[in-house]
């Protein structure tokens, strides 16, 4: 087997809601291949602004383009996906809403589009709407204390047996993955990529579930490797 058909099965990594620059070069290091930096308002993981273009700024000097950048949207305008990636280097969009398929592809980058994992039936009817995207994240659904529907960051998983046997696009695999179980779930599905934010999260003290803990990541990622055999 050559490089590039190695690279091709190697299940990727992605660290998401980055928030330090700390974090950042802890990911790095552990063997990340993606960063998702999260700008969703309503998420405890939201960057600023401000707080984002320093922070990708300061990633970029610091990491020297070893990892991508992912730029974490859900419903947003137009305008600010545009303000986002003129004061931020974001290799990837990742949408998490209702966005249309042109709506992803407008921007003019490599878009990843959220399926939430409803039921056995979502992810076919949700795939053939966007049929550009780089990559199908499968996440799993939660309600709210309100009675609405969360999709994406929720932590929890979905029943695997609702994985797609094939798919066109290369499948994420999202929802209450950790050090404990993703092995099993590398092994089990084969996903081109995994990701992860609350499962290699501080568990407490300051910055508790928002803060990373570099060695859950560490040991996170070897996880991935084993179980990617």
């Amino acid at each position: 087997m050559n490089g590039e058909q190695r690279s091709a099965r190697r299940c990727r990594i992605k660290f998401c809601g980055i928030t330090t620059l700390d974090d950042a070069v802890a990911a790095a290091s552990a063997g990340a291949d993606y960063l998702g930096y999260n700008f969703v308002p309503a998420s405890r993981r939201y960057l600023q602004p401000n707080a984002a273009q320093a922070l990708c700024r300061q990633a970029d000097e610091r990491l020297a383009g070893d990892v991508l950048s992912v730029g974490v949207f859900q419903d947003a305008t137009a305008d600010a996906v545009v303000e986002a990636l003129e004061s931020c280097r974001l290799d990837v969009l990742q949408f998490h809403g209702a966005e249309s398929a042109a709506y992803c592809a407008q921007f003019g980058k490599p878009y990843w589009k959220v399926i939430a994992m409803t039921g056995p039936d979502a992810f076919p009817a949700a795939a053939a709407a966007y049929p550009d995207a780089a990559a199908l994240m499968l996440d799993a659904v939660s309600v709210a204390a309100d009675g609405s529907s969360v999709s994406g960051g929720t932590g929890e998983r979905f029943d695997a047996r609702w994985w797609p046997q094939s798919a066109a696009a290369p499948l994420v695999l999202a929802g209450g993955l950790d050090a404990d179980n993703v092995a099993a779930a590398v092994a089990m599905l084969q996903p081109w990529c995994v990701d992860v934010a609350s499962g290699v999260a501080r568990a407490g003290g300051e910055g508790a579930g928002v803060l990373k803990d570099a060695e859950l990541m560490n040991r996170f990622c070897r996880e991935v490797r084993s179980g990617g055999r």
